[in-house]
């Protein structure tokens, strides 16, 4: 395990922050492995490019509604860690244990099961703006995106 990288929730982490250019992330980290670009299902949303840093386990997606500003953080390695308690490989039993720990009991469960992926769950804190993937009871994956008013309005950090 490499240098701890604290995951800022309703922020970023280090020194990107949700609202931040492709520029600004280029600059830090410099050019992407890979870009996936896509037409999101919703056509009032636009399009989605999402940068990927395999070295660092990193993904970032900017969205064509938020003006192409990052509006999510990806990340899937344990160097990563939230709120010094989660980090990838825990088991849902201890993640759910700190998510208690850290007073954020109103979660959400959801089924993601499919061929490719048979023992796929999603446990979503909409009220901290963070989704975290499990794929057989393990923590695979990190997401987490600005936070939102009641009125679906994004809170860009400042």
């Amino acid at each position: 395990m490499g240098k701890q990288k604290a995951i800022l929730l309703g922020r970023g982490f280090s020194s990107i922050q949700f609202g931040t250019t492709k520029d600004f992330v280029e600059k830090e980290l410099g050019e992407p492995d890979t870009i996936d670009s896509f037409e999101n299902e919703d056509p009032d949303l636009g399009e989605s490019h999402v940068w990927h840093y395999d070295a660092a386990s990193l993904s970032f997606t900017f969205e064509e509604i938020d003006e192409f500003k990052l509006s999510m953080i990806s990340v899937n390695s344990d160097e990563y860690l939230l709120r010094d308690l989660i980090a990838i490989g825990m088991s849902k039993e201890d993640v759910l244990d700190a998510l208690d720990e850290l007073n954020l009991t109103e979660y959400a469960e959801e089924d993601h099961s499919n061929e490719e992926n048979p023992n796929h769950s999603l446990v979503a804190v909409d009220e901290k703006s963070l989704y975290l993937w499990f794929d057989d009871e393990v923590l695979t994956e990190i997401q987490w995106f600005p936070y939102y008013t009641d009125d679906e309005e994004i809170i860009w950090p400042s």
